[in-house]
């Protein structure tokens, strides 16, 4: 029954980090720190107008971390509250299922069964 508990709150994970955005919301924080890359290496920019432009792109990476940070802790969190809930549904006892679910064995067939699952997935599509 652990390995059930193990699986929903894997799913949820998938399911809310699908949900919220979190590549997206990662992708866009990596585009602002392109963008302030850029600007200074542009030669037609003045001093000040370099500073006025990394100004405000020093402000929208910090909103976009923001943003990253706070989908990850809600994604942890619906992960965490899922596996407890189930795990009180069906009687598993919790610490029994963190044990098994930071076991570095578990986590490393998780990975690869998750990554195995993307290249069929991928290759289905084409």
């Amino acid at each position: 029954m652990i390995f059930v508990c193990y699986l929903i709150a894997c799913l949820m994970f998938a399911v809310s980090f699908a949900k919220l955005s979190c590549l997206l919301r990662l992708r866009n924080m990596m585009q602002i720190f392109e963008s302030a890359r850029s600007v200074v290496g542009k030669a037609d920019l003045t001093d000040l107008e370099k500073e006025k432009r990394m100004r405000s792109l020093a402000i929208k990476s910090i909103k976009a971390f923001m943003s990253v940070l706070l989908s990850l802790a809600a994604v942890a969190a619906a992960t965490i509250i899922s596996a407890i809930a189930v795990a009180a549904l069906t009687g598993v006892d919790t610490d029994a299922l963190i044990d098994f679910s930071l076991n570095p064995v578990v986590l490393l067939l998780t990975v690869a069964a998750v990554s195995i699952a993307q290249w069929a997935f991928r290759r289905r599509a084409k």
